[in-house]
């Protein structure tokens, strides 16, 4: 009984001096070695609980506030604040250690604190932390700062010396136009005398002014991408008269539909490398890089699907090409390629594949008005060839007609087009069976 109990209490004193060894050793070692980082830490806050951010100078002071998740510039004036570069700075300063700790000082002004002219300060739920910087150390590499006035640590000068000399433009919001390219539905481009209006209909685009035609997607989005990511340059803070910018009536002009909402962007006079333009959210005039112009058509051929055909080789299931004096069909079954015409003899995979992808690789030189009597004049009523590929089930159909001038025609029913094409693609469109037969046959 008694060595029964014996085993009692040295299990319960095993189990205990575990508990003891878990807690205080493992997870206390990890929780203490949380409270020493947080005890380096300048700022002990999370990067996501902070709401203030104050930059404070001899000649300069600003200060943000988040507000639902956007960041204000309160003060010198209120403007909307760059989301990013703010919370890059936040991160940065949440960051900060202690280098080292000098302690309690009885002068301050030993160390450029007694009336120090920077601070930052950095706040969450009311609760505001003030640093204030002094001078550089001898090796000027580091920062004299105290929190308290009374303690005085040593911080990393490259570090901060770039935050406290932070100026207003690099903290204001420089968002052109706030557009998301997946979610834009409708632009529409003033450029001088030319005006383009697209719509994206089922995720395809498609150009509805001044022609009725498909979008060169790519090109659309080139351009929606380009107003997203470009910055404006530089704020007018002491604005002229509206007309001197070039902006009473702009020639250039760019409207955004998204989400239901439009946002317009007015472009004015050009000054050197910069144009002056104006937009429907802000107030001020500022400018933006002439790339932005640059990228915009100036014809609206630039802006038109400009591919003959649109396809993907693997979903092509059946082709024809159809020409006065023979006609040839080649069609996919079980994944290998047959000759309709003559079902015993089987085609080239490679040749048969090399041909779509040329089609693919067709490209429109010049967009021509649709006349009927124009199509019987370059051989298009009727075509000299008429190629169709069915694609998922659907099909597509282009006539090809004369060959001249270093040119040859085409017209697309589907899209109601005449368009020319370079007389080097020809041989791409000309083919015969005997161009899909293996090699000896």
């Amino acid at each position: 009984m008694k060595i029964y109990r014996k085993t009692i209490i040295l299990f319960i004193i095993g189990v205990l001096l575990f508990c003891w060894y878990y807690f205080y050793e493992v997870r206390g070692a990890k929780k203490r070695e949380e409270i020493k980082l947080l005890q380096k830490r300048i700022f002990p806050f999370e990067k996501d609980e902070v709401s203030f951010l104050g930059i404070y100078r001899e000649d300069f002071e600003v200060e943000c506030l988040k507000k639902k998740n956007k960041w204000i510039i309160e003060k010198p004036e209120r403007f909307d604040g760059d989301k990013e570069e703010i919370e890059r700075i936040i991160d940065k300063l949440v960051s900060l250690e202690i280098e080292r700790n000098i302690g309690k000082v009885e002068n301050l002004k030993d160390f450029g604190l007694e009336k120090p002219e920077k601070k930052i300060v950095l706040g969450k739920d009311g609760e505001r932390l003030i640093l204030y910087i002094g001078g550089e150390n001898p090796s000027k590499t580091q920062y004299y700062v105290t929190k308290d006035k009374e303690n005085v640590y040593l911080v990393s000068l490259w570090e901060l010396k770039d935050i406290i000399n932070k100026d207003l433009f690099s903290l204001r919001d420089k968002t052109i136009l706030p557009v998301d390219k997946e979610k834009v539905r409708e632009i529409a481009i003033k450029n001088g005398p030319l005006y383009i209006k697209c719509v994206k209909e089922n995720e395809k685009w498609m150009v509805v002014k001044p022609v009725k035609d498909i979008g060169d997607k790519d090109r659309i989005e080139e351009i929606i991408e380009k107003i997203k990511d470009e910055k404006i340059k530089r704020f007018i803070d002491k604005e002229k008269e509206i007309s001197f910018y070039g902006l009473k009536f702009p020639k250039i002009a760019i409207i955004i539909k998204q989400n239901g909402e439009a946002y317009s962007l007015f472009i004015g006079k050009r000054k050197g490398g910069r144009y002056y333009a104006k937009n429907s959210l802000k107030k001020c005039i500022f400018e933006i890089d002439k790339s932005v112009v640059d990228i915009l058509p100036k014809r609206s051929k630039e802006i038109r699907e400009k591919s003959v055909f649109q396809f993907d080789i693997p979903d092509v299931e059946e082709f024809s090409i159809m020409r006065k004096e023979e006609s040839l069909s080649i069609k996919k079954e079980k994944g290998k390629w047959k000759i309709l015409e003559f079902p015993e003899t089987e085609p080239d995979a490679d040749k048969v594949e090399d041909f779509l992808w040329d089609l693919t690789l067709l490209e429109i030189k010049d967009f021509i008005k649709p006349e009927k009597s124009l199509m019987e004049r370059i051989g298009l009523s009727p075509p000299e060839i008429r190629i169709k590929v069915k694609v998922r089930g659907k099909f597509q159909q282009i006539y090809f007609g004369n060959e001249k001038n270093e040119i040859f025609y085409g017209y697309s029913p589907e899209r109601n087009i005449i368009f020319t094409l370079p007389s080097s693609d020809y041989k791409k469109i000309d083919k015969k069976i005997k161009d899909f037969l293996p090699e000896g046959e």
